[in-house]
């Protein structure tokens, strides 16, 4: 059985679908929200008492919104801490009929806000300085304990997003304070050109040299973007020893390969559909093999199209092509772990629903096997199962069926996996 990993939670940010909703916090006991004051007197009131500025950006159909609203605000001990350090303020995102005369007087302060820190999911929780300045942001639903880290943190001079980036405009040249200031600037102002030229700053202020750790190679990724950025070369030219450093075979050759798509192949992908064309796969292996030479070509190329043949419902050509690029370029098979696991079984899955290829049926059947010796869960032994029944092993596959039926207790789609193998009926889809 393939399983697919869920996010689902507090976490979770509201994007979409309106329903409307009244602020309910109990201010008696909890964070005491500014009201009937524009954005020009919290800005004065703040500088006058010195007290950082805390905004709740939200929507009145937001779900987060309202949870933060009914259990985090209300709190005692939030209160505590948000009442006597910040001037807390409520901003409304959205527009309803039924917004009160309070909200539409912040209507135009609320536009403003919303461009100036480019909030565009919520809530998003926004605290500056006195001033005015920012200093963090968080996006989406927290619980008590975390809101109060978070604000902690924020007044705190020595996390100062806004008086470091002075100072580094100023000349100073800190390298912990950079790679602050480089992980920070487009998440608290969406200036992706600032986060670009602080990390090269800090990348060559650090030296060569000194790249090779494992903090820093995961920096330099994080503002590797492009084949033109600094680390994309790099990554090319060091591989193997960054794969080692980071205790994981594929580290840059997959970051190099997600460049490679993003930037080169999809928009090439994208002219082709529109139209109606398939893409010149020789023409764009041929470039990227000039450029960056024949082993990203061909990983990058078997991986994609299998992929767009996938999408394209070309069965053949995916389980082809998926077959090839997981048995050159796959996880390496002395990792462990439930990722790998999970990483065999759903190619495996893949494989066992749309091929009707001996050969490569048996191959996936190896894969399956593999993420059993990794992880025996139930649902690989499900995957396991199905591709012995494919292969016409029905006796075998029974004997794994009931085993994962068994351990499932209760699973629906092992279940009927099971009832079809014994009534000699299809478990796969019909393609």
């Amino acid at each position: 059985m393939k399983k697919l990993p869920v996010l689902a939670g507090f976490l979770c940010v509201c994007l979409c679908a309106h329903a409307m909703s009244n602020w309910s916090a109990d201010s008696s006991t909890g964070i005491r929200f500014e009201k009937d004051l524009s954005w020009k007197q919290i800005l004065a009131k703040a500088k006058s008492e010195q007290k950082h500025i805390f905004i709740d950006c939200y929507a009145s159909w937001c779900g987060p919104c309202k949870k933060m609203d009914r259990e985090v605000y209300p709190l005692e001990r939030v209160g505590d801490v948000f009442n006597k350090e910040f001037i807390a303020v409520k901003v409304q995102m959205d527009t309803s009929r039924n917004d009160d005369a309070t909200v539409k007087a912040f209507y135009a302060d609320a536009h403003y806000l919303g461009a100036r820190y480019k909030v565009n999911a919520y809530p998003t929780l926004i605290f500056l300085n006195p001033d005015g300045s920012i200093v963090d942001m968080i996006v989406g639903g927290v619980d008590g304990s975390d809101l109060i880290k978070v604000a902690t943190s924020a007044i705190n001079p020595e996390n100062d997003y806004s008086a470091k980036l002075k100072e580094y405009e100023q000349g100073k040249r800190d390298l912990k304070e950079m790679a602050f200031l480089a992980t920070r600037s487009y998440l608290l102002l969406g200036d992706s050109a600032l986060e670009h030229r602080i990390s090269e700053d800090y990348l060559h202020s650090l030296g060569k040299a000194n790249w090779l750790t494992f903090d820093n190679i995961r920096f330099l990724k994080g503002f590797t973007h492009s084949t033109r950025d600094i680390g994309f070369e790099y990554f090319l030219k060091n591989a193997d020893t960054i794969d080692q450093v980071m205790k994981d075979p594929i580290y840059a050759e997959a970051t190099i390969q997600y460049i490679l798509y993003m930037e080169i192949i999809a928009p090439e992908i994208e002219k082709s559909n529109a139209l109606n064309q398939v893409p010149n796969w020789n023409k764009l292996h041929e470039m990227l093999a000039k450029k960056y030479g024949g082993y990203y070509a061909d990983r990058t190329i078997t991986g994609v199209r299998s992929d767009w043949a996938g999408r394209k419902g070309y069965w053949p050509e995916h389980s082809k092509y998926l077959v090839l690029y997981v048995e050159k370029y796959g996880a390496k098979l002395d990792t462990g772990g439930f990722a790998k696991a999970l990483y065999f079984n759903n190619c495996a899955w893949d494989i066992f629903q749309h091929s009707i290829d001996t050969g490569e049926l048996k191959t996936a059947l190896l894969w399956s096997q593999f993420a059993l010796l990794i992880d025996p869960e139930a649902g690989w032994m499900d995957t396991h199962a199905n591709i012995l029944y494919k292969l016409k092993s029905t006796g075998l596959a029974l004997k794994w069926e009931q085993i994962a039926a068994t351990l499932a207790n209760g699973d629906k789609a092992i279940a009927l996996n099971l009832k079809k193998m014994k009534s000699s009926e299809p478990t796969w889809p019909s393609n």
